[in-house]
């Protein structure tokens, strides 16, 4: 089981994805709603992600991250 960590939670400005095992494949980001919404990448390595999140409006998301085979979905707020 590959565990997906999404910090700080609430995120002002950036937004760390990191896996434990697998690297990250692809991300997605989308409202509560389901609406897809993007964001720049701010730094990239194999196992963590910096998602530049300060222009989203206040609110709730999910980001779903594909790693190793498994599609892993998590909340976060802004």
């Amino acid at each position: 089981t590959n565990v997906v960590r999404l910090y700080p939670n609430p995120a002002d400005n950036l937004l760390t994805l990191e896996t434990k095992s697998a690297g990250i494949d692809a991300v997605q980001l989308r409202t509560v709603a389901g609406q897809p919404v993007s964001v720049p990448v701010r730094k990239q390595t194999e196992r963590t992600m910096q998602l530049d999140v300060s222009a989203l409006p206040t609110g709730t998301y999910i980001v779903t991250l594909q790693t190793g085979g498994q599609l892993i979905s998590r909340r976060f707020v802004k």
